[in-house]
Protein backbone atom coordinates (compact mmCIF):
# COMPACT_ATOMS: atom_id res chain seq x y z
CA UNK A 1 0.00 0.00 0.00
CA UNK A 2 2.42 2.93 0.92
CA UNK A 3 4.01 2.28 -2.51
CA UNK A 4 1.07 3.44 -4.09
CA UNK A 5 0.14 6.35 -2.52
CA UNK A 6 2.44 9.14 -4.16
CA UNK A 7 1.41 8.60 -7.95
CA UNK A 8 -2.19 8.75 -6.11
CA UNK A 9 -2.03 12.04 -4.93
CA UNK A 10 0.26 13.24 -8.52
CA UNK A 11 -3.50 12.05 -10.06
CA UNK A 12 -5.78 13.91 -7.56
CA UNK A 13 -3.38 17.57 -8.81
CA UNK A 14 -4.06 16.77 -11.94
CA UNK A 15 -7.31 16.22 -11.78
CA UNK A 16 -8.37 19.48 -9.64
CA UNK A 17 -5.86 21.21 -12.51
CA UNK A 18 -8.44 19.99 -14.96
CA UNK A 19 -11.58 21.03 -13.10
CA UNK A 20 -10.05 24.43 -12.57
CA UNK A 21 -9.26 25.35 -16.24
CA UNK A 22 -12.61 23.77 -17.30
CA UNK A 23 -14.69 26.11 -15.41
CA UNK A 24 -12.85 28.89 -16.48
CA UNK A 25 -13.26 28.48 -20.37
CA UNK A 26 -16.49 27.93 -19.90
CA UNK A 27 -16.87 31.26 -18.16
CA UNK A 28 -14.68 33.19 -20.31
CA UNK A 29 -16.31 32.00 -23.42
CA UNK A 30 -19.77 32.37 -21.76
CA UNK A 31 -18.45 36.10 -21.08
CA UNK A 32 -17.43 36.69 -24.47
CA UNK A 33 -20.98 36.02 -25.88
CA UNK A 34 -22.41 38.59 -23.75
CA UNK A 35 -23.60 41.98 -24.41
CA UNK A 36 -20.89 45.14 -23.09
CA UNK A 37 -21.90 46.92 -19.94
CA UNK A 38 -23.20 50.00 -20.72
CA UNK A 39 -20.69 52.68 -19.45
CA UNK A 40 -21.40 54.67 -16.52
CA UNK A 41 -22.84 57.64 -16.61
CA UNK A 42 -20.84 59.79 -14.12
CA UNK A 43 -17.94 57.53 -13.38
CA UNK A 44 -14.85 56.10 -15.29
CA UNK A 45 -13.66 54.40 -12.41
CA UNK A 46 -14.34 55.15 -8.83
CA UNK A 47 -13.00 58.73 -7.88
CA UNK A 48 -12.40 59.93 -11.48
CA UNK A 49 -15.02 62.03 -12.95
CA UNK A 50 -16.16 62.26 -16.35
CA UNK A 51 -17.24 65.44 -18.29
CA UNK A 52 -20.66 66.59 -19.21
CA UNK A 53 -21.36 68.19 -22.50
CA UNK A 54 -20.82 71.61 -22.54
CA UNK A 55 -23.68 74.57 -21.65
CA UNK A 56 -25.39 75.18 -25.23
CA UNK A 57 -23.54 78.13 -27.12
CA UNK A 58 -20.51 77.68 -24.68
CA UNK A 59 -17.45 75.45 -23.91
CA UNK A 60 -16.62 73.14 -21.28
CA UNK A 61 -13.90 73.85 -18.76
CA UNK A 62 -11.18 71.42 -18.36
CA UNK A 63 -10.95 70.65 -14.61
CA UNK A 64 -7.30 70.27 -13.03
CA UNK A 65 -6.24 68.70 -10.03
CA UNK A 66 -6.02 70.46 -6.62
CA UNK A 67 -3.72 69.93 -3.63
CA UNK A 68 -6.17 70.24 0.31
CA UNK A 69 -6.54 74.21 0.78
CA UNK A 70 -4.97 75.42 4.07
CA UNK A 71 -6.90 77.54 6.09
CA UNK A 72 -4.69 80.97 6.56
CA UNK A 73 -7.31 82.20 9.26
CA UNK A 74 -9.80 85.10 9.67
CA UNK A 75 -9.39 88.14 7.00
CA UNK A 76 -11.06 91.64 7.09
CA UNK A 77 -11.44 93.49 3.86
CA UNK A 78 -9.15 96.77 3.87
CA UNK A 79 -7.04 95.22 7.00
CA UNK A 80 -5.97 91.79 5.91
CA UNK A 81 -5.56 88.78 8.08
CA UNK A 82 -6.02 89.40 11.83
CA UNK A 83 -3.95 87.74 14.46
CA UNK A 84 -4.10 83.90 15.03
CA UNK A 85 -6.67 83.35 17.70
CA UNK A 86 -8.70 86.52 17.32
CA UNK A 87 -12.42 85.21 17.60
CA UNK A 88 -14.66 85.13 14.52
CA UNK A 89 -17.20 87.55 14.58
CA UNK A 90 -19.33 85.88 11.76
CA UNK A 91 -23.14 84.83 12.27
CA UNK A 92 -23.98 81.32 13.78
CA UNK A 93 -25.78 80.06 10.67
CA UNK A 94 -23.85 78.61 8.19
CA UNK A 95 -25.21 78.37 4.26
CA UNK A 96 -23.69 76.25 1.81
CA UNK A 97 -20.93 74.55 4.02
CA UNK A 98 -17.33 74.05 2.20
CA UNK A 99 -17.84 70.05 2.28
CA UNK A 100 -17.66 67.63 -0.35
CA UNK A 101 -14.42 68.72 -2.25
CA UNK A 102 -14.13 67.76 -5.64
CA UNK A 103 -10.45 68.28 -5.31
CA UNK A 104 -10.14 70.03 -8.51
CA UNK A 105 -10.23 73.71 -9.63
CA UNK A 106 -9.98 75.70 -13.05
CA UNK A 107 -8.22 78.87 -13.59
CA UNK A 108 -10.23 81.59 -14.34
CA UNK A 109 -7.73 84.02 -16.15
CA UNK A 110 -6.98 87.86 -14.89
CA UNK A 111 -9.76 90.58 -16.00
CA UNK A 112 -12.42 87.86 -16.17
CA UNK A 113 -15.14 87.31 -13.33
CA UNK A 114 -17.31 83.86 -13.22
CA UNK A 115 -20.48 84.25 -11.96
CA UNK A 116 -22.22 81.39 -10.43
CA UNK A 117 -25.83 80.53 -8.56
CA UNK A 118 -26.24 79.26 -5.75
CA UNK A 119 -30.20 77.81 -4.38
CA UNK A 120 -30.10 78.05 -0.39
CA UNK A 121 -33.14 76.27 -0.42
CA UNK A 122 -36.40 77.89 1.20
CA UNK A 123 -35.28 81.17 2.52
CA UNK A 124 -37.93 83.39 4.81
CA UNK A 125 -38.49 86.18 2.92
CA UNK A 126 -35.81 85.69 0.54
CA UNK A 127 -33.51 88.08 2.30
CA UNK A 128 -30.51 87.15 4.73
CA UNK A 129 -28.08 89.69 6.63
CA UNK A 130 -24.40 88.34 5.45
CA UNK A 131 -21.82 89.14 8.28
CA UNK A 132 -18.86 86.61 6.67
CA UNK A 133 -18.13 83.93 4.22
CA UNK A 134 -15.59 81.47 3.77
CA UNK A 135 -13.50 81.35 0.20
CA UNK A 136 -11.24 78.37 -0.42
CA UNK A 137 -9.21 79.39 -4.60
CA UNK A 138 -6.17 77.73 -5.63
CA UNK A 139 -3.34 79.47 -7.94
CA UNK A 140 -0.05 77.94 -9.70
CA UNK A 141 0.74 82.05 -10.26
CA UNK A 142 4.56 82.56 -9.58
CA UNK A 143 3.31 86.16 -7.63
CA UNK A 144 4.04 86.79 -4.28
CA UNK A 145 0.54 87.88 -3.72
CA UNK A 146 -2.30 89.13 -5.83
CA UNK A 147 -5.98 89.78 -5.11
CA UNK A 148 -9.57 88.29 -5.07
CA UNK A 149 -12.78 90.16 -5.58
CA UNK A 150 -15.82 88.64 -4.68
CA UNK A 151 -18.88 89.87 -5.88
CA UNK A 152 -23.04 89.18 -4.78
CA UNK A 153 -25.85 89.53 -6.93
CA UNK A 154 -29.98 88.86 -6.63
CA UNK A 155 -31.02 85.94 -8.19
CA UNK A 156 -30.87 83.86 -11.67
CA UNK A 157 -27.41 83.95 -13.46
CA UNK A 158 -27.97 80.65 -15.51
CA UNK A 159 -29.56 82.48 -18.53
CA UNK A 160 -27.22 85.22 -18.84
CA UNK A 161 -25.65 87.87 -16.53
CA UNK A 162 -27.02 89.05 -13.31
CA UNK A 163 -29.20 91.64 -13.94
CA UNK A 164 -27.41 93.48 -11.19
CA UNK A 165 -24.12 93.31 -12.37
CA UNK A 166 -23.19 96.47 -12.69
CA UNK A 167 -24.61 97.29 -9.05
CA UNK A 168 -24.48 94.49 -7.11
CA UNK A 169 -25.77 93.58 -3.30
CA UNK A 170 -22.41 93.49 -2.26
CA UNK A 171 -18.51 93.79 -3.60
CA UNK A 172 -15.13 92.89 -1.82
CA UNK A 173 -11.91 93.22 -2.34
CA UNK A 174 -9.08 90.95 -0.87
CA UNK A 175 -5.13 92.44 -1.33
CA UNK A 176 -2.50 91.23 -0.37
CA UNK A 177 -3.25 86.97 -1.00
CA UNK A 178 -0.98 84.15 -1.22
CA UNK A 179 -0.69 82.49 -4.67
CA UNK A 180 0.88 79.76 -6.26
CA UNK A 181 4.47 78.68 -5.38
CA UNK A 182 7.57 80.68 -6.31
CA UNK A 183 8.35 78.13 -9.14
CA UNK A 184 4.55 77.91 -10.29
CA UNK A 185 3.57 75.25 -7.89
CA UNK A 186 0.14 74.38 -7.87
CA UNK A 187 -1.39 75.72 -4.20
CA UNK A 188 -4.76 75.95 -2.62
CA UNK A 189 -5.82 78.75 0.26
CA UNK A 190 -8.77 79.00 2.35
CA UNK A 191 -9.94 81.82 4.67
CA UNK A 192 -13.20 83.10 6.26
CA UNK A 193 -14.06 86.98 5.74
CA UNK A 194 -15.17 88.39 8.77
CA UNK A 195 -17.40 91.76 8.03
CA UNK A 196 -18.65 92.49 10.95
CA UNK A 197 -18.98 96.06 12.22
CA UNK A 198 -20.13 98.02 9.35
CA UNK A 199 -19.30 95.56 6.08
CA UNK A 200 -22.27 93.30 6.69
CA UNK A 201 -25.00 93.31 3.76
CA UNK A 202 -28.60 91.78 2.77
CA UNK A 203 -28.27 88.77 0.43
CA UNK A 204 -31.43 89.45 -1.58
CA UNK A 205 -32.16 85.24 -2.75
CA UNK A 206 -35.52 85.25 -4.56
CA UNK A 207 -36.35 81.99 -4.82
CA UNK A 208 -33.83 81.12 -2.93
CA UNK A 209 -31.23 81.73 -5.25
CA UNK A 210 -28.20 84.29 -5.53
CA UNK A 211 -25.44 84.24 -8.00
CA UNK A 212 -21.94 85.04 -7.10
CA UNK A 213 -18.29 86.29 -8.91
CA UNK A 214 -15.30 84.94 -8.42
CA UNK A 215 -12.49 87.58 -9.98
CA UNK A 216 -8.65 87.30 -9.77
CA UNK A 217 -5.86 89.98 -10.35
CA UNK A 218 -3.59 87.00 -11.50
CA UNK A 219 -3.45 84.19 -13.99
CA UNK A 220 -3.70 80.64 -13.45
CA UNK A 221 -5.55 81.35 -10.54
CA UNK A 222 -9.31 80.57 -9.99
CA UNK A 223 -12.03 78.61 -7.46
CA UNK A 224 -12.07 75.31 -5.46
CA UNK A 225 -14.28 73.49 -6.39
CA UNK A 226 -17.49 71.37 -4.50
CA UNK A 227 -19.99 68.81 -5.29
CA UNK A 228 -22.89 70.98 -4.60
CA UNK A 229 -25.44 67.73 -5.32
CA UNK A 230 -27.20 66.28 -8.52
CA UNK A 231 -29.72 69.54 -8.82
CA UNK A 232 -27.00 71.77 -8.97
CA UNK A 233 -26.27 73.63 -12.25
CA UNK A 234 -22.56 73.52 -12.54
CA UNK A 235 -22.71 75.94 -15.41
CA UNK A 236 -20.99 79.92 -14.72
CA UNK A 237 -21.09 83.38 -17.08
CA UNK A 238 -17.77 84.48 -17.55
CA UNK A 239 -17.81 88.59 -17.19
CA UNK A 240 -15.90 91.79 -18.27
CA UNK A 241 -16.32 92.84 -14.96
CA UNK A 242 -15.39 96.13 -16.26
CA UNK A 243 -18.06 96.76 -18.82
CA UNK A 244 -20.69 94.16 -17.14
CA UNK A 245 -21.02 92.46 -20.91
CA UNK A 246 -21.36 88.81 -20.65
CA UNK A 247 -17.91 87.31 -22.73
CA UNK A 248 -19.23 82.99 -22.85
CA UNK A 249 -20.60 80.42 -21.28
CA UNK A 250 -18.81 77.87 -19.70
CA UNK A 251 -19.55 74.29 -18.30
CA UNK A 252 -17.54 72.85 -15.31
CA UNK A 253 -17.83 69.40 -16.77
CA UNK A 254 -18.89 67.71 -13.86
CA UNK A 255 -22.44 67.28 -12.51
CA UNK A 256 -23.11 69.72 -9.19
CA UNK A 257 -19.67 71.21 -9.49
CA UNK A 258 -19.81 74.37 -7.92
CA UNK A 259 -17.28 77.43 -7.19
CA UNK A 260 -16.41 77.04 -3.17
CA UNK A 261 -17.82 79.42 -0.86
CA UNK A 262 -19.87 79.18 2.29
CA UNK A 263 -21.84 82.28 4.05
CA UNK A 264 -22.39 83.19 7.66
CA UNK A 265 -25.77 84.53 8.39
CA UNK A 266 -27.85 85.69 11.02
CA UNK A 267 -31.13 83.91 12.58
CA UNK A 268 -34.03 84.76 9.97
CA UNK A 269 -35.46 88.19 11.45
CA UNK A 270 -32.15 89.25 12.95
CA UNK A 271 -29.53 91.49 12.05
CA UNK A 272 -26.13 91.67 14.20
CA UNK A 273 -24.98 94.90 15.24
CA UNK A 274 -21.15 96.04 16.12
CA UNK A 275 -19.68 99.21 16.80
CA UNK A 276 -17.82 101.19 14.72
CA UNK A 277 -14.07 100.83 13.46
CA UNK A 278 -12.45 102.42 16.18
CA UNK A 279 -14.41 101.50 19.07
CA UNK A 280 -13.61 98.87 21.17
CA UNK A 281 -14.34 95.54 20.23
CA UNK A 282 -17.00 93.63 22.10
CA UNK A 283 -15.70 90.36 23.57
CA UNK A 284 -18.57 89.03 24.27
CA UNK A 285 -20.78 86.72 21.25
CA UNK A 286 -24.66 86.96 22.02
CA UNK A 287 -26.57 84.58 19.77
CA UNK A 288 -30.23 84.02 19.89
CA UNK A 289 -33.41 82.06 18.26
CA UNK A 290 -35.95 83.41 16.06
CA UNK A 291 -37.69 85.88 18.22
CA UNK A 292 -41.42 86.70 17.44
CA UNK A 293 -44.27 88.12 19.58
CA UNK A 294 -46.35 85.44 21.58
CA UNK A 295 -44.26 83.22 20.75
CA UNK A 296 -40.69 81.30 23.46
CA UNK A 297 -37.37 82.67 22.40
CA UNK A 298 -33.89 82.22 24.10
CA UNK A 299 -30.69 84.22 23.98
CA UNK A 300 -26.96 82.61 24.72
CA UNK A 301 -23.95 84.23 24.99
CA UNK A 302 -21.03 81.60 23.20
CA UNK A 303 -18.36 80.14 26.08
CA UNK A 304 -19.79 82.26 28.81
CA UNK A 305 -18.25 81.41 32.66
CA UNK A 306 -20.62 79.68 35.13
CA UNK A 307 -18.99 82.30 37.62
CA UNK A 308 -19.78 85.17 35.64
CA UNK A 309 -22.84 87.33 36.05
CA UNK A 310 -24.55 88.81 33.15
CA UNK A 311 -27.63 90.49 32.55
CA UNK A 312 -29.33 91.23 28.78
CA UNK A 313 -30.84 95.47 27.90
CA UNK A 314 -33.73 94.84 25.75
CA UNK A 315 -34.58 98.47 23.93
CA UNK A 316 -36.63 100.35 21.84
CA UNK A 317 -33.83 101.78 20.25
CA UNK A 318 -30.17 101.31 18.57
CA UNK A 319 -27.46 103.50 20.67
CA UNK A 320 -24.20 104.12 19.69
CA UNK A 321 -22.87 105.29 23.04
CA UNK A 322 -20.45 104.26 25.88
CA UNK A 323 -20.54 102.90 29.50
CA UNK A 324 -17.07 101.67 31.36
CA UNK A 325 -15.59 102.66 28.56
CA UNK A 326 -17.13 99.80 26.35
CA UNK A 327 -19.86 100.15 23.59
CA UNK A 328 -23.69 100.71 24.04
CA UNK A 329 -25.15 99.82 21.10
CA UNK A 330 -28.84 99.74 22.66
CA UNK A 331 -30.69 102.84 23.97
CA UNK A 332 -30.32 102.81 27.33
CA UNK A 333 -33.12 105.81 27.91
CA UNK A 334 -35.83 103.24 26.13
CA UNK A 335 -35.24 100.23 27.89
CA UNK A 336 -38.12 98.01 28.00
CA UNK A 337 -37.31 96.80 31.03
CA UNK A 338 -34.90 96.31 33.94
CA UNK A 339 -31.84 94.58 32.55
CA UNK A 340 -32.40 90.96 32.99
CA UNK A 341 -30.11 88.51 34.40
CA UNK A 342 -28.48 85.93 32.28
CA UNK A 343 -27.63 82.82 34.76
CA UNK A 344 -24.34 81.36 32.82
CA UNK A 345 -24.96 83.34 30.06
CA UNK A 346 -28.40 82.11 29.37
CA UNK A 347 -31.97 83.54 29.16
CA UNK A 348 -35.12 82.10 27.71
CA UNK A 349 -38.40 83.83 27.74
CA UNK A 350 -42.06 84.50 25.96
CA UNK A 351 -42.31 87.19 24.12
CA UNK A 352 -45.22 89.45 24.64
CA UNK A 353 -47.58 90.43 22.39
CA UNK A 354 -47.39 94.02 22.75
CA UNK A 355 -44.03 94.75 22.53
CA UNK A 356 -43.14 97.28 19.11
CA UNK A 357 -42.38 95.99 15.55
CA UNK A 358 -38.01 96.35 16.65
CA UNK A 359 -36.10 95.33 19.60
CA UNK A 360 -32.41 95.99 20.78
CA UNK A 361 -31.03 93.83 22.70
CA UNK A 362 -27.05 93.43 24.05
CA UNK A 363 -25.74 91.46 26.83
CA UNK A 364 -22.70 92.40 29.49
CA UNK A 365 -20.81 90.93 32.04
CA UNK A 366 -20.71 93.18 35.34
CA UNK A 367 -18.47 92.95 38.55
CA UNK A 368 -20.32 93.12 42.16
CA UNK A 369 -20.26 96.52 42.41
CA UNK A 370 -21.96 96.99 38.96
CA UNK A 371 -19.51 98.25 36.62
CA UNK A 372 -19.57 96.64 33.39
CA UNK A 373 -16.93 94.47 32.67
CA UNK A 374 -17.55 93.36 29.02
CA UNK A 375 -20.58 93.63 26.40
CA UNK A 376 -21.50 91.58 23.64
CA UNK A 377 -22.18 92.60 20.04
CA UNK A 378 -25.86 93.53 19.79
CA UNK A 379 -29.04 92.55 18.32
CA UNK A 380 -31.94 93.60 16.08
CA UNK A 381 -34.94 91.67 16.41
CA UNK A 382 -37.97 92.49 13.40
CA UNK A 383 -40.62 90.93 15.78
CA UNK A 384 -43.25 92.11 12.68
CA UNK A 385 -41.69 89.70 10.56
CA UNK A 386 -39.62 87.41 13.11
CA UNK A 387 -39.46 83.98 11.06
CA UNK A 388 -40.24 85.74 7.94
CA UNK A 389 -36.91 87.65 7.61
CA UNK A 390 -36.68 91.33 7.20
Amino acid sequence: MPEHSEPRANRSKWIRLFLFLAVATTYLVWRATQPPEPEPFVFVEPGLLRSIPPPGGGRAIELVRSPVPRHLGIYRPGIGFLAQGTPARVGPDTRLELESALAQWAPVGAGVEWVGQEDLGKTPDSILQVDGFDLAWVSSASADEGSLEVSFYAGDSLNGPPADHASPLARFTMDGLPMGGPDGETRAWMMTVDLSGGMEFLLEAPQGRFSWGFAASEEATGPYLLDRGEDHDPRVVAMDPRTSTQLEALGLQVPGAGMALALHTETPGTRRIYPEEGLPSPTLRLVSSPVGPSARAWWRILGARPQAHYFLWVSDGAGDGQMDGLPVLVDTSLLLYDPIAMPEGELALMVPATLSDSVWVQAAEVSLDGSILAVSNGLRHALATAGTGF
